[in-house]
């Protein structure tokens, strides 16, 4: 297999040294993935695992904390401004949805959420102020002691509210370092391969 191939559009692509150190995902197919069938994925690198996790996570917890803020609407009592507080929590939710999925307009429509440190920050934001909501909702039933619907509503709030925050802490520090151009070039060096091993597969048939 040749160390360099050609994209859709017929500009050549070369692998960078931190590729062939493994650091990117080699372009020269290891041991493990000779051994396997021609029809199975490439392997991933482990840094693009840990990248994956991290934006898997982000995205889960962010549909969790949405389905959590719309189902308050009806769990929980609360005044006009906890309601319009619940709306910016769900926009900002679906936001970071689309941000995490890669949507190329969503980033030309809000070119913030494409800057990891400024996307880490609101995600540290909306961590808070989700765990501030949490703690309050328990204290809207008072003097009545919060039924078990309630105390765990605001569990899943609190779990979702330290995921997110913690989310953004990492996504603020890879930005920091500008990590986003190492995932994207991760993401695209991981396509090509895909794209050769089914070349390859296609030329075996």
């Amino acid at each position: 297999m040749n160390t360099s191939s050609k994209s859709k559009k017929g500009k050549e692509v070369v692998p960078t040294p931190s590729e062939s150190t493994g650091l990117l995902g080699p372009t020269e197919p290891t041991s493990a993935e000779v051994d396997r069938p021609a029809s199975s994925r490439p392997e991933k690198s482990f840094i693009y695992k840990v990248f994956a996790v991290i934006s898997s996570a982000a995205c889960l917890f962010s549909a969790v904390m949405l389905l959590t803020q719309i189902s308050s609407y009806m769990i929980i009592r609360g005044n006009v401004i906890q309601h319009v507080l619940r709306v910016y929590l769900i926009v900002f939710c679906l936001c970071f949805i689309l941000a995490e999925l890669q949507f190329g307009f969503f980033y030309r429509i809000l070119p913030a959420f494409a800057n990891w440190f400024h996307r880490g920050f609101l995600y540290t934001f909306v961590g808070v102020i989700s765990m501030e909501q949490a703690i309050a909702a328990l204290g809207l039933t008072y003097p009545n002691v919060p039924s078990v619907l309630d105390q765990a509503h605001s569990l899943v709030l609190q779990i979702c509210s330290i995921v997110l925050f913690s989310v953004g802490v990492i996504y603020m520090v890879m930005g920091v370092f500008c990590l986003r151009g190492v995932w994207e070039e991760m993401q695209e060096t991981y396509r090509i391969r895909v794209e050769q091993r089914a070349a390859a597969t296609s030329i075996d048939v």
